[in-house]
């Protein structure tokens, strides 16, 4: 959705595709792209000097806005690629610690009828 400004700015705002979704509802993340279109620079430096430096900060001020927002998207990207990794190696290390416990589990069954077989043996 693109809209536009009486005074030649225009904010377009779009939904992330690969933005995640919580669980019950949709989440997008709202990515808003500002930027300031300039009428030519010889025009407004006659009559309206002290806008066009207005209007110049504002620009660099929404580049600025632009590239943070960027960085920002990358930093949260590589998050959840380190989150998901660390996942990953807790369910394995969960599973193995589960086989162990079974394991051992088994090993102690297996003990305990052994040495109960004996005794019944030894005091017949």
């Amino acid at each position: 959705m693109v809209v536009r400004n009486c005074c030649d700015c225009w904010i377009e705002l779009w939904s992330n595709p690969y933005a995640p979704k919580t669980f019950g509802r949709g989440r997008d993340e709202k990515v808003i792209r500002l930027s300031v279109a300039m009428m030519s620079v010889k025009k407004l430096k006659k009559k309206l000097d002290p806008l066009l430096k207005t209007m110049i900060k504002a620009e660099a001020g929404l580049i600025a806005l632009n590239e943070d927002q960027a960085y920002l998207r990358a930093r949260e990207a590589d998050h959840r690629v380190t989150i998901e990794s660390n996942n990953t190696r807790i369910l394995v290390r969960w599973l193995l610690e589960i086989a162990a416990i079974v394991g051992l589990s088994y090993g102690q069954i297996h003990m305990l009828q052994k040495l109960f077989k004996k005794k019944s043996e030894r005091a017949a």
